[in-house]
């Protein structure tokens, strides 16, 4: 039961894809309001199937991440409780209304799945030009740009180039800046975007270096 006087309600904002608390619109909200949830929608070009993935922020910093269907919400939002958002049933519940009522309005991003056997390709083509740019701090910095150059050059589309750059972001490859999928670096006294692969998850995919594997991938 909720404590006499506390109303929570959510918001969602469509620019940032994040759900947080309504501050105008609610009382007694201080556990509430340290949580957001940053929603991404995903649809898997071959099968047609769509996931949300939805990443819960404690005081702005990642904590803990779910990817589910939308027909099946119920269960792994509220396993959210594990990461510290311990809210009431009642508060979930209109969580994942707002959840669902805001997922149309969710733009689609290409899904690149756990065994996709693109992401050898990718990283074995990184692997063969990464040498050529800056190390510095145990990561090879590629300019955005370049970085998107040379994906679209080797023919990725626009979506699939962002999809590319989130899976190396999920799979602990790059450092990014926040949500960012890009890093603020300094090089040569100029403040660059780019994507920062790490030196270690990337010399496996180095010529002369043992052949990697990528879970599920067939070699």
């Amino acid at each position: 039961m909720a404590a006499e006087g506390k109303k929570i309600v959510w918001k969602f904002d469509k620019d940032t894809q994040t759900i947080s608390i309504d501050e105008n619109n609610s009382s007694q909200f201080e556990l509430e309001k340290q949580f957001t949830f940053k929603l991404t929608r995903y649809k898997d070009n071959d099968s047609k199937k769509e996931l949300l993935h939805i990443q819960c922020k404690l005081d702005g910093e990642p904590n803990g991440s779910k990817e589910v269907a939308i027909s099946n919400i119920e269960r792994p939002l509220r396993e959210f409780a594990d990461y510290g958002a311990a809210f009431s049933g009642l508060i979930y519940a209109d969580l994942q209304k707002t959840i669902e009522l805001s997922y149309l309005k969710l733009e689609k991003e290409e899904y690149i799945s756990e065994d996709d056997e693109k992401m050898v390709t990718v990283c074995k083509m990184l692997g063969e030009i990464i040498s050529t740019y800056d190390l510095k701090d145990g990561m090879y910095h590629i300019p955005v740009e370049q970085f998107d150059q040379l994906l679209d050059e080797d023919n990725h589309h626009k979506s699939e180039i962002k999809a590319i750059k989130q899976w190396l972001k999920g799979h602990d490859y790059t450092m990014t800046s926040g949500d960012r999928l890009s890093y603020l670096v300094r090089l040569k006294d100029k403040p660059i975007r780019a994507i920062s692969i790490k030196k270690e998850k990337i010399e496996p995919h180095m010529p002369n270096k043992p052949e990697p594997v990528i879970a599920g991938a067939n070699a």
